[in-house]
C-alpha cells in the first residue's frame, strides 16, 4: 500500500520545505489485547492513525509540508507458527506506507500478529528517512528536521530469552537501530519520539532510541489524543512535542 508517490519532479516543481514523519508501529500479537478487554489496542490504533492522516491533510500548515510513512513490526510471517529455523525477523517488518501526498494516501488497516522485531523496523525506517532527506536536498535544497515515532506495548522478540539465559537484556536485536536513532537525535538531525502503550511496554528499552525526548505513555488506549498533539506539534515543529493537560498521556522520566 502506498500514497501517490511525490516524485523528484513534484518536489522540484513545488519547493515547500518538507517534514518527513515516519511512524514505526507495533502490530505484534499482544496488540490484540486480552479477550475480555472492551477496547482492543489494534482497533484504537487503526482509528487514531486514520484521524492523524486526515488532520494532517486538512491543516493548511501541514497538508503540503508533512509527508507520512508507516512501518509496522509484527506479522504472521515472523511468529510461533513457523519452525525456528524458518523464522526471519525482517519478514515481520512491513513498509505499509511510503512518503508521498497524504491527501492521496489510502488509510491502512493494521492487523495484529507475530513477534516484535522492533530494532529491524527502526533500521528500515531510518533508511527510508535518510533516502527521503537526500531527495529533499537534491530538489528543494533543504527540509525541516524529520520525525520518527516509535510505538510499542511490549519489548523486542529476543528480550525474554536473553533475560532467561543471561539475567539481563543483551540488546542484540535493537543495538544497531537504537544507536543510529539516538545519535541522529543527539546531533539534531532527527526528532525521535518513543511511545509506550499501556503499562507493559519496556520503558528502559524505549529510552535507548532517543537522546532528547523521554518516552510518552498512552494510558486508557487514548491514541487519538496522542496523534492530535503530534499533528499540532508538527505544524510548529520548532516547539517540539508538547502535550496538553491530559491524564491519558504522561512523560516518563
Amino acid at each position: 500500500m502506498s500514497a501517490k508517490k511525490t516524485t523528484i519532479k513534484d518536489l522540484a516543481d513545488n519547493p515547500v520545505q518538507r517534514l518527513a514523519s515516519c511512524l514505526v508501529l507495533d502490530t505484534s500479537y499482544s496488540m490484540n489485547g486480552k479477550r475480555e478487554d472492551p477496547k482492543k489496542p489494534i482497533d484504537e490504533l487503526n482509528q487514531a492513525v486514520s484521524l492523524y492522516m486526515k488532520t494532517i491533510s486538512e491543516n493548511s500548515k501541514t497538508k503540503e509540508k508533512v509527508e507520512i510513512a508507516i512501518v509496522t513490526f509484527g506479522s504472521s510471517e515472523f511468529s510461533a507458527t513457523l519452525s525456528e529455523h524458518k523464522q526471519d525477523p525482517k519478514k515481520g517488518v512491513k513498509k505499509i506506507l511510503d512518503f508521498g501526498s497524504v491527501e492521496d494516501a489510502e488509510v491502512p488497516i493494521f492487523v495484529a500478529g507475530g513477534y516484535t522485531p522492533m530494532g529491524e523496523a527502526v533500521d528500515l525506517a531510518l533508511d527510508m528517512l535518510e533516502k527521503r532527506k537526500m531527495e529533499y536536498k537534491d530538489t528543494i535544497g533543504g527540509y525541516e528536521q524529520p520525525w520518527l515515532v516509535l510505538m510499542t506495548d511490549g519489548y523486542p522478540y529476543d528480550y525474554k530469552s536473553s533475560m532467561e539465559h543471561f539475567g539481563k537484556y543483551h540488546g542484540k536485536s535493537i543495538n544497531n537501530a537504537a544507536t543510529r536513532s539516538y545519535e541522529l537525535d543527539k546531533k539534531k538531525k532527527l526528532t525521535v519520539l518513543p511511545v509506550a502503550i499501556g503499562d507493559e511496554a519496556n520503558v528502559e528499552i524505549l529510552k535507548k532510541f532517543s537522546y532528547t525526548n523521554n518516552p510518552v505513555r498512552i494510558n486508557n488506549l487514548n491514541f487519538e489524543e496522542f496523534f492530535r498533539f503530534l499533528s499540532q506539534s508538527q505544524a510548529d515543529p520548532d516547539k517540539g512535542f508538547i502535550m496538553g493537560e491530559t491524564p491519558d498521556l504522561e512523560e516518563i522520566i
